[in-house]
């Protein structure tokens, strides 16, 4: 199974029920764990926070410098294959969560165009506010009207 079966398969065992998740380091811990039982290949590590520069990539060109959760493989050249960066906004400050998802979004995308295979933005959202509303243009067109960034037309 590929990490994206396997991070289908995870929203499944949560929606069932069988793995809670109440915030985002929740999120990442189960999924991580999940994702590191699942995976059966020996020579692939699965960890958390792992700064960029582990991957011999410069800091100050990125969005971000630490992954949420990161899988590569063990070869002795940390040869990376997938980026996983989360959200779980619990808070509000709705315009101000979506921008923080945007600026995941971006950094998945530096990353898959500097050595990585596969990049993911997971985010977790329990506020209808933010899939619903009134404003429909600005940051919010990417959240609730279907409309895809530029990059995936």
């Amino acid at each position: 199974m590929n990490t994206e079966e396997l991070i289908l398969q995870f929203l499944l065992e949560v929606t069932n029920g069988n793995i809670e998740i109440y915030n985002k380091f929740s999120l990442q811990h189960e999924l991580g764990i999940y994702l590191r039982n699942k995976i059966n290949d020996k020579n692939k590590k699965v960890q958390f926070e792992r700064n960029i520069a582990f991957f011999d990539l410069e800091t100050e060109d990125y969005e971000k410098k630490e992954i949420d959760i990161v899988i590569y493989q063990d070869d002795g050249r940390t040869n990376p294959d997938v980026a996983i960066e989360l959200k779980f906004p619990r808070n509000g400050a709705i315009p101000e969560q979506m921008f923080h998802i945007c600026k995941d979004v971006m950094f998945t995308e530096q990353l898959m165009l500097n050595k990585f295979n596969k990049a993911y933005v997971l985010s977790i959202i329990e506020d209808h506010l933010f899939y619903e509303g009134r404003a429909k243009d600005g940051i919010y067109k990417y959240f609730r009207t279907g409309h895809l960034h530029p990059f995936m037309e």
